[in-house]
């Protein structure tokens, strides 16, 4: 197995020996849709090879491979990290790598939010816990940052509806409207809540109501003069009593996920008992999002810090490809191991 068998789909997947930025310069332009990783973080483990970068170390360091990553992928880069607090005070290296890398012209999206649910603990130790009556003086971090770049326009591929939802509201759901008594009435005329935010009924459909804005199909003309009904004619209230109509607003049948990425971390729930023999792994969740929104099928996913090969590992089994370089032989075997036991789900009898 070589690399060029996983770029020209001779293999599925490939998980190499190699460094984050030397590993990928062997990669031709383009021949890669979507990077995902979560690189070591500030000094806060050896890894076995004495990794120490702090502060604007580590950022420079992250800097360097990133024009390289760039180059081959076509699609978004999608680091998953977080900075160290020491002494009450906050590295803010996410912060600093996303600053470096707007000023140096890379084009960042809005970063994600990973919440890691589960965690435990209540923030601080416990001698500051005693100093606070029990409380500590800080908040428990629940989330980590993503941070995502891609060439400037539209990504080539995306469907971000592939992580959606029902809308939680139906058209004029649950919004409200305030009356001039200060009063909030809902779209059924039901649930008014007073100035003092009390509920005085809950906003269920009722009948005799009526709503606060009104969605009606009406027929009209496609671009082909043939009849269709996906318009809807909206009509919206005035303070003089007056009413009018915009045209047409489709709901959606699946709405977007949003930024807010929630996974479960901790023993067992990772997605692969074999992920626990690295020492900072990230949930298959979380890597199921980007693959499934913004890798083609078929496509090819790269990890330049595989380590236990969790995006390797999700490539595959969501019909994609995968390549993960890792500086460390050991890591190398792991994914390798991880690997080797994983059918993609259309090969499944």
């Amino acid at each position: 197995m070589t690399v060029t068998d996983v770029l020209t789909g001779k293999q599925q997947w490939g998980i190499f020996q190699g460094d984050r930025l030397e590993s990928v310069r062997q990669l031709p332009d383009d021949s890669i849709d979507l990077i995902v990783t979560s690189p070591p973080y500030e000094k806060a483990r050896t890894y076995g090879i004495d990794f120490s970068l702090r502060g604007q170390a580590w950022v420079d360091w992250m800097i360097e491979p990133w024009a390289e990553w760039q180059r081959v992928c076509k699609g978004l880069i999608v680091c998953v990290c977080e900075g160290q607090t020491r002494g009450r005070r906050w590295s803010a290296v996410p912060a600093l790598l996303m600053a470096d890398l707007h000023r140096a012209g890379f084009n960042l999206r809005k970063p994600p939010i990973f919440q890691r649910v589960g965690i435990p603990g209540s923030g601080g130790k416990r001698a500051d816990h005693a100093h606070h009556g029990g409380s500590a003086d800080w908040l428990r971090n629940d989330y980590e940052f993503i941070i995502c770049t891609s060439r400037p326009g539209l990504l080539p591929w995306a469907d971000t509806l592939a992580n959606g939802h029902k809308p939680k509201w139906a058209p004029g759901g649950e919004m409200s409207n305030r009356n001039t008594n200060g009063t909030r009435r809902n779209q059924w005329a039901g649930g008014e809540l007073s100035s003092g935010g009390e509920r005085q009924t809950h906003g269920e459909r009722r009948p005799a109501g009526r709503p606060s804005h009104a969605l009606a199909t009406r027929r009209r003309l496609g671009r082909g003069n043939e009849k269709g009904t996906c318009g809807r004619r909206i009509s919206r209230g005035h303070a003089n009593g007056d009413a009018t109509t915009s045209d047409s607003y489709d709901p959606p049948a699946i709405a977007n996920p949003g930024n807010v990425i929630k996974a479960i971390v901790g023993g067992g729930v990772m997605g692969d008992k074999e992920c626990h023999e690295n020492e900072a792994p990230f949930p298959e969740k979380l890597a199921e999002f980007f693959v499934r929104a913004f890798c083609p099928a078929g496509g090819l996913v790269l990890d330049p810090f595989s380590g236990s090969g969790t995006t390797v590992a999700v490539a595959v089994k969501m019909l994609r490809r995968g390549l993960g370089f890792d500086i460390r032989q050991s890591q190398v075997a792991l994914g390798r191991r991880r690997l080797s036991g994983i059918t993609p789900a259309a090969l499944v009898e």
